[in-house]
């Protein structure tokens, strides 16, 4: 039988090869068979330039297929037969997206190589939309080690060749990648300002893309929980899913899941957290997605840990380090280590938690991550304190709350309003044919949940007082069996700030507050806590350390009475004339509450038996008080504690009140 002519060959090839590139985006199965079709007709024909090609179309099906051994391949032969062909352009888009499945599967060094050479090709071209492709791909490896000065200098110079080319979708990927990095330097308001203008250009292209929506809206999420502000990582990390879901996005859906569920056992919902991040971490190892089977694991270990798993916890994070030492993803990395040093602290091994804290302080130190860097201050501030090194502690707990300040700053919280109200924005115009479903259900499960809050509302504020009540009683037991002094503080200082005119809210959440002013003398030994008589200076320091370990006890709560309970336990010994502790603070740069508080405290000592002193009158410790107008209070205050205290029966209400009222 008679071979087919060359020229019929090749027409067939021709033909296969377009009708699998038109089928890549609606049934990339028979995009893949009719490409390895045509490869198949390109080889017998021996043609370089039909082998690259179809090459090509293979790993593009391959890729929407979710295979990306096969798609690795084909990318890696399409672009060497593009080099030897002498067709550079073509070469170099093969090659970025070898680039990009290399380091994806972990094989960091081979992917460097790769986006290095294609930057070469293209700059050898003069191609430079693919100079732009290829800087932003080089960008993102150097933002995976923390090079962030080096990203940034990439994606500058990838920013200015898109706008020159006009080219809208490579701007607002590079805008987008701007904008993470800058995150990644905790420079949150020009982050904001990078992804709200890749936002605007999204939403400017018809037809939508799923695919950079969906990423944007990730990057977006990732942001928001940078700020902790977790309830609006929540909401873009939610819609993202949907997009990515609608669009058949499996990689993008698989990064929004790993982010949610972080997300979700950040806010306490570790049932649904525990769904999203299996799913991902199931998913990430079908398609070889290693970053995110990074990230699925160790939220899923957090996931044990909050259950009390910490044997499992301890294992999830250990293969969630691996994997990203393997994959030389920094940023996980990072913050997995801070997760195994707290569940080792939970396990009761603070010196090996120290060590692992340490590994990670200088790695983040010199990758200026400094959410990091403040959250492994914090756990270093309880890590001394359980090996009783309170030196150690007290310069970490100060370094905690200078990251803690910068990073809350008022700047990022009216960013983070803008953001949201462009998101809202968004929703409002989105295209109704296509999401009109996901918006109708998001409506309903919002109204379900807001009946649920309320109810829970009422339970929390409850449980609240309940928890309040047994911290202070916890700090008072060992020096104060009934209690009582907590109580009286809290209703002294609650009297001095509504005399003040504070609102009735505040002077009842000052009232409750007041109540763990020394909850952190549960840190403090009964040796030192009981001894008779004069501390040695050694002793004083630690005893004054007390103020540090109530404030770390309390820190990062959502409950606003916590939080005011933070600024008490840290501030309560400050002094008017700046000769407290533990910052030696003066004035108004002490917080009213701690000034409140701390004469109040005074006064309840000043009028009460302790072992080394009788029970003062009233009249005394007034006057021992006005004594110290301008030195140790707020002359304010003074004033207004000698009106408010000196009342007839005074003190004989407020121990009635104390021994009727349980809160």
């Amino acid at each position: 039988m008679s071979q087919p002519p060359e020229s019929s060959k090749s027409g067939r090839s021709s033909i296969l090869l377009a009708a699998a590139r038109s089928a890549l985006d609606t049934n990339p199965a028979r995009a893949l068979a009719d490409g390895r079709a045509s490869l198949q007709l390109a080889y017998e024909e021996g043609s370089q330039a039909g082998q690259a090609e179809a090459h090509l179309v293979v790993a593009l099906a391959a890729l929407r297929l979710d295979d990306s051994s096969t798609a690795l391949e084909a990318f890696e032969q399409a672009g060497q037969l593009y080099v030897l062909s002498g067709e550079l352009d073509h070469a170099v888009d093969a090659m970025l997206h070898t680039g990009r499945l290399l380091n994806d599967r972990g094989h960091v060094t081979d992917a460097i190589r790769t986006f290095a050479q294609a930057l070469g090709f293209a700059r050898e071209t003069g191609n430079q939309g693919a100079q732009a492709r290829a800087l932003n791909s080089m960008a993102r490896q150097a933002h995976a080690h923390g090079e962030m000065t080096r990203a940034l200098e990439l994606l500058n110079e990838a920013l200015v060749l898109h706008r020159a080319l006009g080219d809208a979708p490579g701007e607002t990927n590079t805008l987008t990648n701007i904008g993470m990095t800058l995150s990644g330097l905790g420079e949150y308001e020009q982050a904001l300002d990078m992804l709200l203008e890749a936002y605007r250009l999204v939403r400017q292209n018809r037809p939508l893309d799923a695919a950079a929506q969906s990423l944007l809206l990730v990057n977006i999420g990732f942001l928001y929980e940078e700020m902790d502000e977790l309830s609006r990582a929540r909401e873009a990390l939610e819609r993202s899913l949907a997009v990515s879901r609608e669009g058949h996005v499996t990689r993008i859906e698989v990064g929004a899941a790993a982010n949610l569920g972080v997300t979700l056992v950040a806010l306490g919902e570790t049932h649904e957290a525990e769904h999203h991040l299996s799913w991902a971490l199931q998913t990430s190892r079908q398609i070889n997605y290693r970053k995110f089977e990074a990230v699925a694991l160790g939220g899923l270990g957090s996931v044990s840990l909050t259950r009390g798993q910490v044997q499992a916890a301890l294992s999830l994070f250990d293969q969630a380090i691996q994997v990203a030492l393997d994959i030389d993803e920094q940023g996980t990395y990072l913050t997995t280590l801070v997760h195994k040093a707290r569940a080792l602290l939970q396990s009761g091994a603070p010196n090996t938690a120290r060590e692992v804290l340490l590994e990670a302080h200088e790695a983040a130190k010199g990758a200026r991550r400094p959410k990091v860097l403040r959250d492994v201050h914090h756990l270093l501030t309880e890590t001394y304190e359980r090996i009783g090194d309170f030196r150690a502690a007290y310069g970490h707990f100060q370094e905690y709350q200078r990251l803690y300040q910068t990073l809350r700053s008022a700047a990022a919280g009216r960013e983070g309003a803008r953001l949201t109200e462009q998101i809202d924005m968004e929703r409002a115009h989105h295209d109704a044919q296509v999401y009109r479903v996901e918006v109708e259900a998001l409506q309903a499960a919002r109204a379900s949940a807001e009946t649920l809050v309320a109810e829970r509302t009422r339970d929390l504020e409850i449980s609240q007082l309940e928890i309040v009540n047994r911290l202070a009683l916890a700090a008072e037991f060992r020096d104060d069996d009934t209690g009582e002094h907590t109580r009286r503080v809290g209703l002294y200082a609650s009297r001095l700030a509504f005399a003040l005119g504070l609102p009735d809210e505040q002077v009842n959440m000052i009232r409750m507050a007041a109540r763990l002013h020394d909850v952190g003398k549960i840190g403090i030994s009964d040796a030192l806590l009981l001894k008779p008589g004069h501390f040695t200076s050694e002793e004083r320091l630690q005893m004054q350390a007390h103020t540090l370990i109530g404030a770390a006890l309390l820190a990062d709560s959502h409950s606003r009475l916590l939080r005011e309970a933070e600024v008490i336990a840290l501030t309560h010994h400050e002094r008017w004339d700046g000769r407290g502790y533990p910052h030696c603070l003066a004035g108004e740069q002490i917080p009213l509450v701690g000034r409140i508080v701390a004469l109040a405290d005074v006064f309840d000592a000043l009028t009460h038996v302790r072992p080394y002193k009788r029970a003062w009158t009233v009249e005394e410790a007034l006057h021992e008080i006005n004594a110290q107008r301008g030195l140790q209070f707020d002359p304010r205050l003074v004033d207004t504690a000698l009106l408010l205290f000196a009342a007839p029966d005074f003190l004989k209400e407020v121990t009635e009140q104390v021994r009727n009222d349980f809160f």
